[in-house]
């Protein structure tokens, strides 16, 4: 429930003072719909910075918003970004789950091709090479997921691992690994931040509003 408090005494009350109400109202409520988005998108990239040990850009900017357009029934969406087939907070979740920062396509792939158990997942080598958060490059991982590719070995059994051919030897790059849950302080909590931007919303939309009317006198 809004509730609106406009002083009698300002506002004609007649059928054109109505109509100024109801505008104004509308336009209220679509910017302030599109402002509750917004700083959706914002407070959600204060969580990801605050709760995730170093996050890279990619992954605190996994929100992104399309603002209100219609008068009439004003929606405003608050969306996740996605990379490919997978969605960020996809990505995010097996970071969290996985303990290092290995894309989920390759986890996947060679869990697949029977390299990884269940519980598993891949662990970088000292022999990959990765940015100051941790992460493995996008064109080695690209590299990694190509169907053929002679750089490329796969070795099960004792000396299981992916291998890659770097100056004439096949070195391992990627060893299967059952590795710790990510460091969170605490886990990410998206409910944590949109619960308190929709209780101030009929607060933000009073404000609108009576900006909106400010502007017309």
């Amino acid at each position: 429930m809004i509730n609106i408090e406009v002083g009698i005494d300002r506002i004609a009350l007649s059928s054109r003072g109505v109509n100024q109400l109801q505008r104004e109202a509308k336009y209220a409520l679509r910017q302030t719909v599109t402002q509750t988005a917004a700083l959706a998108r914002k407070e959600l990239e204060s969580e990801y910075k605050a709760r995730l040990d170093r996050p890279i850009k990619y992954i605190y900017r996994a929100y992104f918003y399309e603002q209100a357009r219609s008068l009439e029934n004003p929606i405003a969406l608050l969306k996740v970004a996605t990379s490919g087939n997978i969605d960020k907070l996809e990505y995010v979740d097996a970071i969290q789950r996985t303990g290092i920062h290995v894309p989920t396509r390759l986890t996947k792939k060679y869990r697949q091709e029977g390299l990884l158990r269940p519980t598993e997942s891949l662990q970088p080598t000292r022999a990959v090479r990765r940015n100051s958060r941790g992460n493995v490059g996008g064109r080695y991982v690209q590299t990694l997921l190509q169907k053929k590719n002679e750089k490329i070995v796969i070795k099960k059994g004792r000396y299981r691992g992916i291998y890659r051919n770097i100056r004439g030897r096949f070195t391992k790059v990627f060893t299967p690994a059952v590795v710790g849950r990510y460091r969170t302080n605490p886990a990410v909590n998206v409910k944590r931040v949109l619960i308190p931007l929709q209780k101030s919303f009929a607060k933000r939309f009073a404000l609108n509003y009576q900006k909106n009317l400010a502007r017309r006198k």
